[in-house]
């Protein structure tokens, strides 16, 4: 530490500052990452919620009978 107290003052504002710089770009970085990672968990867990509620939607079910018929062929 007694290196970084013998630099000029230009020298220690600057390097201050790059750390600084380092430190909080490494943290907005990382912060993005959990964020982006959260958001996909979430997106995904949507969408897959709207395909299920579109399949339990569809209008045939395997216990319907009509479908059966409507897609049995022609004599």
């Amino acid at each position: 530490m007694n290196w970084f107290t013998n630099q000029k003052i230009w020298v220690r504002l600057v390097a201050t500052i790059w750390a600084m710089l380092f430190l909080l770009l490494s943290a907005m970085i990382i912060w993005a990452y959990v964020e982006q990672k959260a958001n996909a968990e979430t997106q995904a867990q949507d969408f897959a919620g709207s395909v299920h509620q579109m399949t339990m939607a569809s209008p045939y079910r395997h216990d319907d009978h009509r479908f059966d018929r409507a897609t049995r062929a022609l004599p």
